[in-house]
């Protein structure tokens, strides 16, 4: 199982109108009536247990407040050297949050929320008993689809690679050779296990190898199929001084769909694009992701490339 470090991360998805990140209201405040009072019996949290805790493993957190009318609003949420701020205009606010915040996930401990609505300021707080681990998380919010550690939609099955766990290959056209292992010391800011592709060739080659495996039931888990809606996120490290290059792929019934990306850091990087931005056209038509590994200019020499955390989220990126 997966132990979160703090990395910050709580993706707020708000339903109703498109929101942005706070930085200031703009034009006139719109407030709600002048009976309307933020309290304990208009800001309702939901998931909290009678502690005022949450256990990530088991539920995530929803706020839900009703103004009456439209009004302009801000939430801020903080903790151990953790902080989120979203803001909004609308007459009911509904926030569904599972612990991420702005660049990292929070870890345990005491967190504050801070609601503002005009001249009214509503403070609380609760406690994370059990970091993010993002196994029940709400469909609107997106879908984690793998982590390594028999975790998400589509899970490994073992503590091993197993080809039940997907297709996975070298260049066999150059006599080249690719290992799949499933590792966990220095592990990603997801902590656990994260999977390890070493591939080989005899020669210099654009293409040293790919592991792939079917995501066209996870997308249709989400209802949604907007391609600019949906995207995907993960983490991404070479191993050694020699540099690649990774094709992630959504494979589509109509040809590949990709994007490039350099893997030129020893150090966990995130990755993070709408499927719009690789080239999707209809989600409803992607059948594979697949991880195409190469090119590099390294001869006879292996390339290492890690990868861990595959979780596809909805209107926005994981972190922003």
């Amino acid at each position: 199982m997966k132990k979160l470090i703090p990395l910050a991360a709580f993706l707020l998805l708000f339903v109703s109108c498109n929101h942005e990140e706070f930085t200031d209201f703009v034009g006139p405040n719109l407030c709600p009536p002048a009976d309307f009072v933020l309290n304990e019996n208009t800001v309702l949290i939901e998931g909290l247990n009678a502690d005022r805790q949450i256990d990530f493993d088991y539920s995530s957190i929803k706020f839900l407040v009703d103004f009456v009318h439209e009004v302009n609003w801000k939430l801020t949420i903080s903790g151990e050297g953790q902080q989120r701020v979203f803001s909004g205009k609308d007459a009911q606010m509904v926030v569904f949050w599972n612990g991420e915040g702005r660049h990292d996930l929070f870890s345990e401990g005491m967190v504050n929320f801070t609601l503002t609505v005009c001249d009214q300021i509503y403070e609380q707080q609760f406690k994370i008993v059990t970091a993010p681990r993002f196994q029940t998380i709400d469909p609107s919010f997106g879908i984690l689809v793998r982590d390594w550690d028999q975790n998400g939609f589509l899970s490994v099955v073992g503590e091993t690679y197993s080809s039940v766990d997907g297709w996975s290959g070298p260049n066999f056209n150059t006599g080249g050779s690719l290992s799949v292992d499933y590792l966990e010391d220095s592990p990603s800011p997801m902590g656990g296990k994260y999977v390890r592709f070493t591939a080989t060739s005899p020669e210099a080659t654009w293409y040293y190898g790919a592991h792939s495996f079917d995501v066209s039931t996870a997308l249709s888990q989400l209802g949604v199929h907007d391609p600019s809606k949906i995207f995907l996120n993960f983490y991404f490290r070479k191993v050694g001084a020699i540099d690649a290059a990774n094709a992630i792929i959504m494979k589509e019934s109509a040809g590949n769909r990709l994007v490039n990306e350099a893997i030129v850091n020893e150090e966990w990087q995130y990755f993070s694009r709408s499927l719009a931005e690789m080239g999707v056209v209809n989600t409803s038509n992607v059948t594979d992701f697949v991880f195409n590994l190469g090119p590099s200019a390294a001869s006879g020499q292996a390339i290492t490339v890690d990868y861990d955390f595959i979780l596809l989220t909805v209107d926005q990126p994981l972190y922003r």
